[in-house]
């Protein structure tokens, strides 16, 4: 009887650990992101994002204040890759890798397009539009983009703005 009721009580507490903690506003948000034309590979060009973006309702304009210094997470890979990034004002940023504990200095810049344009020292280059906002929620298509052709990904994403929802709460 120990050993079922041992088993039960750790398969709660697994259970528990495996919830999600996100909000139900990130939820609700997450359940509606249109990820038409997403996808990686060789393909994945400045002109098909374009058109996924398009394809998901067009897009709105990032505004200074709302990247510059703010704390910026998300995630790829069903939330198993979590991102955190701090925009300055200089046009620098930091990109930290926490599921890794890694971080790198970026450069940034709002393009005439309304992409927000972001550089790694490696060469990769990473391009948000911004689909939808709803408070500190975004939803976001980005386009990744490497020297070599087959690193290449369109990605649609929750983008959340955690000093935006701290300092609302």
């Amino acid at each position: 009887m120990k050993l079922i009721t041992s088993v039960t009580f750790l398969s709660i507490a697994i259970l528990a650990g495996c919830q999600s903690t996100s909000s139900p506003e990130e939820q609700a948000f997450k359940s509606n992101l249109c990820t038409t034309g997403d996808g990686s590979g060789a393909k994945y060009t400045q002109e098909m994002f374009e058109k996924a973006v398009m394809d998901c309702g067009g897009y709105e304009i990032f505004t200074d204040d709302m990247v510059i210094n703010q704390e910026l997470v998300f995630s790829f890979n069903k939330g198993k890759k979590k991102r955190q990034m701090m925009l300055m004002d200089d046009g620098t940023g930091k990109y930290t890798k926490l599921d890794k504990g890694t971080s790198e200095t970026i450069k940034w810049e709002f393009q005439d397009n309304g992409n927000l344009h972001i550089a790694f020292d490696d060469g990769y280059q990473w391009d948000w539009k911004l689909i939808e906002e709803k408070g500190a929620y975004w939803a976001v298509k980005s386009h990744g983009y490497g020297e070599d052709e087959g690193d290449r990904d369109v990605l649609s994403m929750i983008v959340v703005n955690q000093t935006a929802l701290l300092s609302n709460q």
